[in-house]
């Protein structure tokens, strides 16, 4: 009479266990670029939006929205002046029915009204001033994102010409530089 077998033997669950570790060391690093992606297209759609919600503000007033913290109002410290100006879109008429947050800065701390997530960096037309490279390209306003690198590379510094530290998609999405949108260019594309 024969025995017959039953089960696996060490070298085919071997084998099983190792073809299993090779999805998943293909498909994890796809899933989180692809969470990434999702954030980039997030944050376009958010520039995309607040630049229609400027472009109303302009045709309604005849200029853009005041930059508090930029000078054009005496200054506000940093994030307070950001929020004045997205009240000034926000009420009486509703240009904007939410104000859309940097999602590259989730878990941060508005230290002035402590909501979760930060608002996106607004420089008026006072701050192109200190940028003629800006008059060149017809530019009046700047909305900054963080980017993926979810750092702002154009904090605390004088740069002669801030387009050259945009996010280039190009690069991968852990590219360094900014997400940003102008009355004449987005970037990125």
């Amino acid at each position: 009479m024969t025995r017959t077998r039953h089960g696996f033997t060490l070298i085919e669950l071997l084998i099983v266990v190792a073809i299993i570790a090779i999805l998943a060391a293909i498909a994890v690093p796809n899933f989180l670029e692809a969470q990434t992606r999702s954030k980039i297209s997030r944050c376009r759609t958010d520039l995309r939006t607040l630049a229609g919600a400027w472009e109303a503000y302009r045709i309604d007033y005849n200029r853009y929205p005041p930059d508090f913290d930029g000078g054009e109002y005496g200054g506000a410290a940093p994030y307070q002046g950001e929020w004045r100006t997205y009240i000034v879109v926000t009420t009486p008429v509703a240009y904007l029915t939410s104000v859309p947050t940097d999602v590259f800065q989730e878990g941060a701390q508005l230290w002035l009204i402590q909501k979760p997530g930060k608002l996106y960096e607004y420089w008026g037309t006072l701050d192109n001033m200190a940028y003629p490279e800006w008059q060149a390209t017809n530019t009046l306003w700047i909305i900054i994102g963080y980017g993926p690198d979810q750092d702002y590379d154009l904090s605390g510094t004088q740069i002669a010409d801030p387009f050259n530290y945009m996010y280039d998609p190009t690069n991968g999405t852990r590219s360094n530089g900014d997400m940003a949108r102008t009355n004449s260019h987005s970037y990125p594309e």
